[in-house]
Order: structure tokens, then C-alpha cells, then sequence
């Protein structure tokens, strides 16, 4: 993250996976293309859905990615997990 007067003007906040000798994102939050949002991200790396966040400006969104990632982990994990697991059987 970049900050400014004290306040954060961009940030990228990831959640990750390490396995088969590779690293994969999970969840990424970020301040591009226009404000805070969640990109929800599939086993290949396509995007599975994009959240806006309109109501928080880019301070905000930081706090909230973070503070979204340590309580939410387990189940972004969980369920990046099925998917891999549904495409494998594909």
C-alpha cells in the first residue's frame, strides 16, 4: 500500500495459496479501475465475480479488505479448494 498524509491512496490485499509448486491467488482486493473492490478469483485465474465497493474510498477499502481476509480465510480457501477440485474431475 501507498500512503499520503497519513492515508492510504492505493493498496493491493491478497489472499493466497501455495501448492503444486505454485502460488495461487484466492481473493484480491484492490483500489484500481475507479475504487475498492474484491475480485473473486477461479482455480485458472479468471475472475469469478468482481465486488464493488462504492461506499468506501480507498482508506476504507484497505481496512475492510484486511479486517475481510483475516476473518474470512478459511472459507475463500474452502471453497477455491471444490472448485479445483470439480475442475480436476472435468
Amino acid at each position: 500500500f501507498s500512503t499520503a498524509r497519513g492515508k492510504v491512496t492505493e493498496f493491493v490485499v491478497k489472499l493466497e495459496l501455495e501448492f503444486e509448486g505454485g502460488i495461487h491467488e484466492v481473493i484480491r482486493y484492490d483500489a484500481a479501475h475507479g475504487g475498492p473492490h474484491k475480485d473473486v478469483l477461479m482455480p485458472d485465474g479468471s475472475k469469478y465475480d468482481v465486488v464493488p465497493y462504492h461506499n468506501l474510498g480507498i482508506d476504507e477499502g484497505f481496512t475492510f479488505a484486511v479486517s475481510d481476509i483475516k476473518e474470512n480465510w478459511a472459507f475463500y480457501t474452502e471453497r477455491f479448494l471444490r472448485w479445483l477440485k470439480a475442475k480436476e474431475k472435468n
